[in-house]
């Protein structure tokens, strides 16, 4: 019971990461339109005062406008930052840094922590990663719809128990990165969902998303799940060397490698060495 409430609590989570980030690029944007508004009326703003100031500038005819407009937009408070704009490929996230606040351990490298040689790492991850969990989308939504199951009825085939207290089902699958959300499980569980990441959260929403999901403990396994092998990807000592076909022909080879035993997709961690070892000695091997 307390894997399948944790599976549950994980879908929730993902959701309410998902609306939070679209809030605040909306945030950003709005703000964005408002201080360009500002600078259209040649009018000054400093934010680190409270209340906040604004003064407008001189015209080109000489009029000076002397007098100050100060207002406020509520209480003051101990920060009047803005929500920062999405970052940009090569930029640290600060957005979590403060009091309080870890960052993330040294060995789990970011998509946005990369060499610059103009390859979109973020695109090209969720398309390997959406690529490796296409095997499950034929039962995922099947299998979370049933874990959901609170009226404890038979679902879909009349030899399967109902959920209770001794044949709990739980998905399996909620950690997966093409997972539905709860609220689309909860409200129309009958209406197949798409096999595709998080919808309107853009490149950055979406790689910390996955981010996240990768730093979750875990001891050494032979297997690993598409969001782990990704990652082993970008932490080899010459993905510089990849290139977009090569990733590619990485991402080609081990989509017929990857198995689901009820517990979402997997692969054979040698079977990723193997997949980008072979790419790199083709490289090696081909004339200059």
């Amino acid at each position: 019971m307390y894997i399948k409430a944790l599976e549950q609590e994980v879908l929730r989570l993902k959701e309410a990461f998902g609306d939070a980030t679209r809030e605040r690029d909306a945030v950003y944007e709005e703000n964005r339109k408002l201080r360009d508004l500002l600078a259209a009326h040649g009018i000054k703003y400093n934010f680190s005062e409270a209340p906040i100031k604004f003064q407008r500038e001189e015209s080109s005819y000489g009029l000076s406008s002397s007098g100050s407009m100060s207002g406020s937009y509520g209480p003051g408070s101990d920060s009047t930052d803005f929500s920062p704009p999405p970052l940009l490929s090569g930029q640290p996230n600060h957005l979590a840094q403060g009091a309080g606040s870890h960052s993330a351990p040294p060995h789990m490298q970011s998509m946005a922590q990369l060499p610059s040689n103009r390859l979109d790492y973020d695109q090209i991850g969720i398309d390997f990663v959406l690529t490796l969990e296409r095997p499950c989308m034929d039962h995922m939504q099947y299998l979370l719809v049933r874990s959901h199951n609170s009226e404890n009825m038979p679902f879909h085939h009349p030899m399967e128990n109902h959920d209770d207290s001794e044949h709990e089902h739980m998905s399996g699958h909620a950690l997966m990165a093409t997972a539905p959300s709860h609220s689309h499980i909860k409200n129309t569980p009958k209406e197949m969902y798409p096999h595709q990441m998080p919808v309107d959260l853009g490149t950055e929403g979406l790689a910390k998303l996955l981010d996240l999901s990768n730093r979750l403990p875990f001891d050494h396994y032979s297997e690993i799940t598409p969001v782990m092998a990704w990652t082993a990807v970008l932490r080899h000592p010459r993905v510089q060397h990849l290139n977009k076909r090569d990733f590619e022909v990485v991402k080609k080879d081990l989509s017929t490698k990857v198995r689901c035993y009820g517990f979402g997709a997997v692969l054979e961690e040698f079977e990723l060495h193997d997949a980008v070892a072979a790419v790199l000695a083709a490289k090696d091997a081909a004339p200059f």
